[in-house]
């Protein structure tokens, strides 16, 4: 006789937490499988696939404010970025004291990421890390 997913469920109800525990290491030990949960991967809900955990690699550094004194940081940010003008960073300061807030490098590995952080930080600029 072969049972229905639906009557192998409706057994298992009817077992008590010793019975099932039993159950769960006699189908380990028969199809040589383990019930542990793999830790380093998630379950996609949509197909019974194995996904593996994102790790970032790229970041982007972003000034939201300003704690120092605008010549340094001025300076700084001309120094990571090359093609912006004395004029440009002015203005890209009166807007960062505005509240808007200025990416001075995307896509960049972490340590470019600290590194650049650390500057501006050293000088007064408030810096978050993506």
């Amino acid at each position: 006789m072969t049972a229905t997913r639906q009557e192998i469920v409706e057994a298992i109800k009817q077992m008590t937490v010793l019975e099932a525990a039993e159950l769960v290491t006699v189908i380990e030990n028969t199809f040589g499988i383990t019930a542990t949960p793999v830790p380093t991967a998630i379950i996609n809900s949509d197909s019974s696939n194995l996904i593996e955990e994102e790790v970032q690699t790229e970041f982007s550094v972003t000034i939201h404010d300003l704690e120092g004194r605008k010549v340094p940081i001025v300076q700084v940010i001309r120094k990571i970025n090359s093609s912006l003008g004395l004029k440009e960073a002015k203005y890209l300061i009166d807007d960062i004291e505005k509240g808007t807030p200025y990416v001075v490098k995307e896509s960049v590995s972490a340590e470019e990421a600290h590194e650049l952080s650390t500057k501006l930080e050293a000088v007064g600029a408030v810096v978050v890390i993506k």
